[in-house]
């Protein structure tokens, strides 16, 4: 047997029968017994909302929505349910907003929308992904929150209210899109 070095880490030695090794994903973060049990609507988390990029002859789908008095356009995609690949729940969101069958590709971009407000907790992080659809595709809203759908030139990109505001970056794909994802930074 050799002896060990001081300071030297003793050899990792494998667990006894029982005994389960831990590892990083067994980390909760404080207050939380998992992430099966963190509550719909939670502050303290950030959000993962998934947005679809799909350009057909030199325009972008995109939808309308209102809250409050203000209209804003924004990529169709919504929220990721626990436990839903990301590709999936953009599927589904798009389904559901606006009855449209679309496969996913690469992811496009990365961009947060952090509050700047402290009392208004909201922290969502929204990954852009490239959508392919039938050409015959006709998008049209079927949620309720979806007050238009329609395809943007550059032009209406740069004019309207786009949330988040990547509506530079939008349009900027539309004349060449980036060849590896790019991350937009915070913007609210």
């Amino acid at each position: 047997m050799t002896e060990r070095q001081e300071g030297s880490p003793a050899p990792e030695q494998a667990p006894s029968a029982g005994e389960r090794r831990s590892s990083i994903f067994d980390h909760r973060p404080p207050g939380l017994g998992g992430a099966d049990q963190r509550q719909e609507g939670s502050e303290s988390l950030p959000t993962i909302r998934v947005g679809g990029y799909l350009a057909v002859a030199g325009k972008l789908l995109m939808v309308q929505q209102r809250r409050a008095d203000a209209r804003y356009w924004l990529l169709p995609g919504g929220g990721v349910r626990f436990g839903e690949p990301l590709a999936q729940a953009l599927v589904r969101e798009v389904r559901e907003e606006l009855d449209l069958r679309v496969a996913v590709g690469p992811l496009l971009a990365i961009v947060e929308s952090i509050s700047p407000e402290p009392a208004y907790r909201k922290h969502v992080v929204h990954l852009i992904f490239d959508l392919s659809a039938a050409p015959e595709a006709d998008p049209r809203p079927r949620d309720p929150d979806v007050l238009d759908a329609r395809f943007l030139d550059e032009t209406e990109i740069a004019a309207a209210d786009v949330r988040p505001p990547i509506g530079d970056f939008l349009a900027a794909c539309l004349r060449e899109r980036p060849s590896s994802p790019q991350y937009l930074g915070r913007r609210w």
